[in-house]
């Protein structure tokens, strides 16, 4: 993420969720928030899968005792885009078992109507997708 990406973003943003766990990524964001304005701060928030709780990750994560099966899941309401690029469908999808591009090389508008990830967010808000089989985050 470069000082003149994010800001063009910005207006077309909620919020940037960076999870701060990989040392690349740390790095990029201290390169970054020193040139920001406060205004431009209150967008970015950071957190650490490390602080954030318990939860099996999608699946990915074996977690003791039975896992308790979602019925419904907002986090494929959000568009989630890793340090590369790849655009997962969910936060939580640490291995990269269901991307739909690249926004360094197709607009964000472009991967969001995507009929594939118009059909996965559409599964996964009942946590009907593949990836959602095994996760035990609640809402």
């Amino acid at each position: 993420m470069t000082l003149e990406l994010y800001r063009t973003l910005l207006p077309l943003v909620d919020s940037f969720i960076v999870t701060v766990d990989q040392p690349e990524v740390q790095a990029a964001v201290d390169k970054l928030t020193p040139k920001l304005s406060p205004k431009e701060l209150t967008k970015l928030h950071l957190r650490s899968i490390v602080a954030s709780g318990l939860s099996n990750r999608a699946g990915a994560l074996p977690l003791d005792g039975p896992v308790r099966a979602m019925r419904q899941c907002s986090f494929v309401n959000n568009m989630t885009v890793d340090a590369w690029g790849e655009v997962h469908l969910c936060c939580n999808d640490y291995f990269g078992k269901a991307t739909f591009g690249n926004v360094k090389a197709r607009a964000l508008a472009s991967i969001w109507h995507d009929p594939d990830y118009v059909q996965a967010r559409r599964l996964g808000s009942r946590a009907a997708h593949a990836l959602c089989r095994d996760c035990c985050w609640l809402d």
